[in-house]
């Protein structure tokens, strides 16, 4: 009963089952650390970003004109308050060119970028009518022009802009802060004169940033820009661009964008309150790129390790057809150091791979990792036999470097080689009879015939 048990097929392909299972927990683990290293790679882009300037998401210019309001208490006692009321291009034109540069921090690569924007366009005519103001109790000396910028830290000289034919200079900060929480703002000199009439502006702005670039809509008609050297954008936020243009020398992108597409007026008065949902309205009608590191170790050996129990199954495969075919007996102890070294290979990818470019982390990983188990299996398939197991591991992990480098039809590409190694599988056991198959040395092979010599009963 012992020796049946020892022979049985079924136990031994429960026991892989059971080593299969619990291999998961490694790489379980070198998931977690691999979302770990990622996370240090975020924290050191916050970092940089801290120091440089972080995500920028360019809003405006909009004018806002401070008026006064008045009420009476159950006291019969007036009171006086200040609100403001807010007004927005009708035509706003951007060209952006983006300046990239990547920054080290420790192990850790982070891309910033140096941007010049040149932002100019039209009120065609602020209708104080609209919004039924006060006339009489607006605040004309106080009325400023302004641009939301969220990290003032990215600004590295001072911003003018030609408004009307004159120019002037900004200074920092918005004065109503409900909506935009810094920026920069201009004073508009004698603009009750230019209420109903036409109001042009043209500036440039030297921003820097980290990574992703934004602008918002504000304009009843939107035309932005954007050309940059960066070879792997990603265009990010509530539009797409209209078109664009990628090559290994750059990217180009425009958009075209009405206001008919946003859900928020072109003019608005009174406390934030009394528009609810309105400040994240405007914030969620971002647009923009981001400047991608195009698949990067951490995201490729990420995704090698997805692949990872799918390689150690067909491994596991191959060593149980050696068994089958040329009558060996490995036991499950060798299946589970195997599937060990398999496992390890993705840690020493991940760390190799933070010192060197991944094409030659890669390399070496797998080298070390075929070569160690190679030299473990001679001794179990013999010197021939473990030839072709070393051509058969260089094959799978040529494989999974291939499906690394396809994005878009790494899924069908992957499909296409299971299919493939299960037909291949098939084919070469087609002529087992599993159920007197035994694993001793005196049952039969594929080929029906009696390995020990004696003829079959």
């Amino acid at each position: 009963m012992k020796q049946h048990l020892r022979d049985s097929v079924l136990l031994k392909v429960i026991f892989v089952g059971i080593i299969t299972v619990i291999l998961l927990i490694p790489l379980f683990l070198i998931r977690s650390l691999i979302s770990e290293r990622q996370g240090r790679r975020d924290e050191a882009a916050i970092e940089v970003g801290s120091k440089w300037g972080s995500f920028q998401t360019i809003a405006g210019p909009f004018i806002t004109i401070p008026y006064y309001v008045y009420w009476v208490d159950d006291n019969k006692v007036q009171h006086k308050a200040r609100e403001f009321a807010h007004f927005l291009p009708d035509d706003l034109y951007i060209e952006a060119e983006i300046f990239p540069e990547i920054r080290a921090r420790g192990i850790f690569d982070v891309v910033v970028y140096r941007t010049s924007i040149h932002m100019h366009g039209d009120f065609l005519s602020i209708e104080l009518d609209d919004l039924k103001l006060p006339v009489n109790d607006i605040i004309w000396d106080e009325a400023y022009l302004s641009i939301a910028i969220p990290d003032m830290r990215g600004i590295g000289e001072g911003v003018e802009i030609e408004w009307n034919g004159s120019t002037y200079t900004f200074e920092p900060g918005i004065i109503d802060q409900a909506i935009f929480s810094s920026g920069i703002h201009i004073t508009l000199p004698d603009f009750k004169n230019y209420v109903n009439k036409k109001n042009s502006f043209d500036l440039q702005l030297k921003l820097n940033g980290s990574e992703e670039l934004y602008f918002i809509p504000v304009g009843k008609h939107n035309t932005t820009n954007v050309r940059s050297t960066w070879p792997d954008p990603s265009f990010v936020g509530s539009y797409l661009p209209a078109e664009h243009d990628i090559s290994n020398d750059g990217f180009q992108a425009s958009w075209e964008i009405s206001y008919f597409s946003r859900s928020y007026p072109q003019s608005w008065k009174g406390p934030i309150a009394n528009m609810p949902g309105l400040a994240g309205e405007i914030s969620n009608s971002a647009y923009g790129t981001k400047l991608f590191l195009s698949v990067d170790h951490y995201h490729k050996t990420m995704r090698s390790v997805k692949y990872a129990i799918l390689f150690i199954i067909l491994t596991f495969v191959a060593f149980f057809l050696f068994e089958i075919i040329n009558k060996l007996r490995i036991h499950p102890f060798q299946y589970l150091m195997v599937g060990l070294a398999m496992s390890v290979f993705y840690l020493l990818l991940l760390s190799v791979s933070e010192h060197m470019d991944f094409i030659y982390s890669y390399i070496l990983a797998s080298a070390v990792t075929i070569g160690i188990i190679c030299g473990y299996s001679v001794r179990i398939l013999k010197k021939r036999r473990s030839i072709f197991f070393t051509l058969l591991l260089m094959l799978l992990y040529s494989c999974l470097f291939i499906l690394l480098q396809l994005e878009d039809y790494a899924l069908l590409v992957g499909s296409i080689i299971v299919f493939i190694v299960l037909g291949f599988v098939m084919f070469i056991t087609r002529g087992i009879d599993w159920y007197s198959f035994r694993l001793d040395r005196s049952n039969q092979g594929s080929d029906g015939k009696s390995h020990s010599g004696k003829k079959e009963n």
